[in-house]
C-alpha cells in the first residue's frame, strides 16, 4: 500500500507540475509539504503521549520458573528432565535448525515475490540467493537431552501435545482421551456431518462474490485463498476445570474464506464499541468501577454464554448488517457467515 501511494503521489505531482504555472505549482508544492510535516508532528505527539501513558512496570528478580507448573502432565507416562526441560519452553519456542532450511526459504520467497513486478523479483531473488550463500547454521538453543526428547515425543503417537486453554502451560493427554473428549463435543446439536469436502464450491463463489462487490483490484487479489485447505478444529484443555474439558477452536487459517473474513472484519471495525455497554479491556473496566462503592451485603455475580458463536442468530445479523451496508457487501458477509464448516481427524 506505501508502494501503490507513493506511485499515485508521484504521478499526481508530474501531473500537477505540468498544469499549473511555475508559481502555483511552488505553492503547491510548499503547501502540501508543510501539511505533511504538520500531520507527521502531531502523529507523534500523540504517539508520544500514549508512550507516556504506558504503566511502568516494576522490574522483577530474575525467578526460576516451576517446571512442573508449565507442563501439565495428564498421561500414565512419567516424563524424564529432557522432556520436562524442553516442554517448559513452550510450544511457541523455535530450537535452532541443524542445517540451513534452503528450499523452506527458496520457496517462501518464491510465493511472496509472485505478484511484484519482475525487476523487483529478481532483485529480492538475487539478494536472498547471496544472503543464502553466505549463511551458516545458528548454535543449538537446546541441549542434548532436549533434542532426543522432542524426537522421542515426535514418535510418541499414544500422547497428544496441547497448550492449556488458560495460562502458559503445556498439557500432555493421552491421545485416546483427547478422542474420546472431542468426538462428545462434535456429537453436539450444533454440528453435523456433511457428505463432500465443499472446498472447491466455496472457492468459487468467493472469487464470484468479491468481483460483484466492485472491492479494487489491488485488494481483491489478496482477498483470494491462492491454494485453499479445509478448516480445522481442534481442542484445548481447560486444565482450572474438573475433569479438564476441552474448548473447541476452528483454525480457518488459509482456508477458502480466511482473507475476505479479515477484510470484513476491518469494515466492521467502526461499528464495534459504539454501545454504552461496551467495554474495551480490562483498563477501561476497571476505570469505569473506580467510583462504584460496595457494600459487604453486595454480591458479585460473572455471566458466561455457553458455545456463544454458534448460538449467534443469522437472521438477526443479517438484517443488521442490511441496515448499514451495500447488497453486494451484505451479501459478502452472508456467503462467510453461512460457509463455516471443518475437518477432523
Amino acid at each position: 500500500m506505501l508502494d501503490h501511494n507513493a506511485k499515485t503521489l508521484g504521478d499526481l505531482h508530474l501531473r500537477l507540475s505540468t498544469i499549473l504555472s511555475p508559481i502555483d505549482w511552488e505553492h503547491v508544492d510548499r503547501a502540501t509539504a508543510a501539511l505533511g510535516d504538520s500531520l507527521h508532528n502531531r502523529d507523534t505527539e500523540i504517539l508520544k503521549q500514549k508512550f507516556e501513558r504506558l504503566p511502568r512496570r516494576k522490574k522483577k528478580q530474575n525467578t526460576i520458573p516451576d517446571r512442573h507448573r508449565l507442563v501439565i502432565n495428564l498421561t500414565d507416562e512419567r516424563i524424564d528432565e529432557g522432556t520436562l526441560s524442553v516442554l517448559s519452553k513452550g510450544l511457541n519456542f523455535a530450537p535452532a535448525p541443524r542445517s540451513i532450511p534452503f528450499s523452506d526459504i527458496i520457496g517462501g520467497v518464491v510465493q511472496a515475490v509472485r505478484k511484484l513486478p519482475n525487476d523487483a523479483a529478481e532483485d529480492i531473488r538475487a539478494e536472498i540467493s547471496m544472503t543464502l550463500k553466505k549463511d551458516v547454521p545458528p548454535k543449538s538453543n537446546i541441549s542434548f537431552k532436549e533434542r532426543a526428547a522432542l524426537r522421542s515425543l515426535r514418535k510418541n503417537t499414544a500422547v497428544t501435545i496441547l497448550p492449556a486453554d488458560n495460562g502458559n502451560a503445556t498439557v500432555l493427554m493421552k491421545t485416546l482421551d483427547y478422542q474420546e473428549k472431542m468426538q462428545e463435543l462434535l456429537t453436539n446439536n450444533s454440528y453435523k456431518r456433511i457428505p463432500r469436502d465443499p472446498m472447491d464450491s466455496i472457492s468459487r463463489k468467493t472469487i464470484k462474490l468479491i468481483k460483484e462487490a466492485g472491492i479494487p483490484l489491488e485488494t481483491a487479489r489478496h482477498l483470494r485463498a491462492e491454494a485453499p485447505v479445509p478448516p480445522r478444529i481442534y481442542g484445548l484443555p481447560k486444565i482450572h476445570k474438573e475433569g479438564v474439558p476441552l474448548r473447541p477452536i476452528v483454525s480457518a487459517i488459509s482456508s477458502p474464506t480466511y482473507n475476505l473474513a479479515k477484510y470484513l472484519t476491518g469494515i466492521l471495525a467502526p461499528h464495534v464499541g459504539v454501545s454504552e455497554h461496551h467495554v474495551k479491556n480490562s483498563l477501561e473496566f476497571v476505570e469505569t468501577i473506580k467510583e462504584i462503592r460496595v457494600d459487604t451485603t453486595d454480591i458479585l455475580v460473572s455471566l458466561d454464554v455457553v458455545s456463544f458463536f454458534t448460538c449467534v442468530p443469522l437472521a438477526d445479523t443479517m438484517r443488521l448488517l442490511a441496515e448499514r451496508f451495500d447488497p453486494d457487501t451484505v451479501n459478502i458477509f452472508h456467503h462467510v457467515l453461512t460457509s463455516t464448516y471443518f475437518s477432523f481427524d
